[in-house]
């Protein structure tokens, strides 16, 4: 089983409203900073893609109470080192680093239960997480305009949230289509489904 999530800001970090990332403004300080027409954007995801290990996820020795599986993972999208510029009369996203983290207080596997065809099941989830609320949210992102810094910030916060319950829709699909990996047919539709997804910058789908 899989969980998303997107985090906020760290404590102690200044952050514009609503948003839900850090933002800085040329040396750190408060407003807005002059820049040229054309602006670059550095907009990226790291710790995505890589395999999962098993260092990833607590220990049990059984199942928690009320859970009917042997792991499960929480991927986190952890968005930092945010900057904001203003363009042409509208203010973008010029620096964001998205970082794809498994949350280790809610990832979880039974011991006894390790296999590599449990782990391929979770890394599926890991995958679906860094496809959708990583790399395709950090495209929608880049696109995004306002006329004003917190008006931007509302959006940037409203599409992390979108892709974050679209991201938890396709992480369900996939548990109840493979029967949470007990169904070698269909795990490994989905594998491929979601190999071509990665390797060919494409959209994920539920494989047919």
């Amino acid at each position: 089983m899989g969980g998303d999530n997107i985090s906020g800001p760290k404590n102690g970090q200044q952050s514009s409203p609503n948003s839900g990332i850090t933002t800085r403004y040329g040396a750190g300080k408060p407003g807005p900073i002059a820049t040229k027409q054309g602006v670059q954007q550095n907009l990226r995801v790291t710790g995505w893609p890589r395999e999962i290990v098993w260092s990833d996820f607590r220990d049990e020795a059984a199942r928690p109470a009320g859970e009917d599986e042997d792991a499960q993972i929480n991927p986190v999208s952890s968005p930092t080192q945010a900057q904001t510029v203003r363009e042409r009369g509208q203010w973008k996203l010029a620096e964001l680093e998205l970082q794809i983290v498994v949350n280790p207080d809610d990832s979880w596997v039974v011991v006894s239960q390790k296999s590599d065809r449990l782990k391929a099941h979770e890394q599926g989830h890991f995958d679906i997480h860094g496809i959708i609320a990583g790399r395709d949210l950090i495209d929608a992102l880049r696109r995004l305009r306002a006329r004003t810094n917190e008006r931007l910030g509302r959006d940037v916060a409203r599409t992390m949230q979108r892709h974050q319950q679209s991201a938890q829709r396709m992480t369900n699909a996939y548990d109840e289509d493979t029967q949470h990996g007990t169904n070698a047919t269909r795990q490994a539709a989905w594998e491929r489904q979601i190999r071509n997804a990665i390797n060919n910058n494409g959209t994920l789908r539920a494989p047919d």
